[in-house]
């Protein structure tokens, strides 16, 4: 697979994963099966159970190097719960 292609797919798979995302939060907080407030909770455990694996995969692969971008969260996972629980 060219590199081009490569990109494309994983750009696609990137959105589509976003989207999943979105169209769970809101079946989850819009059925009111779950509060705002404990969605958040899981989702930052989750979000951190992931990065600690990914953490823990680049150590023993020996891939090293800084880690880019600017080192920032998005900071919107507490307001973007309760913008659609209000919905």
């Amino acid at each position: 697979m060219s590199l081009d292609l490569t990109t494309a797919v994983i750009t696609l798979l990137a959105l589509l994963a976003f989207a999943s995302n979105s169209l769970l939060t809101r079946l989850a907080l819009g059925a009111h099966q779950i509060d705002a407030a404990t969605f958040t909770l899981i989702r930052l455990l989750a979000g951190a159970g992931v990065l600690a694996a990914l953490v823990g995969l680049r150590a023993r692969s020996g891939f090293g190097g800084g880690c880019g971008g600017d080192g920032g969260g998005h900071g919107t996972t507490i307001p973007e719960s309760y913008a659609v629980k209000d919905q």
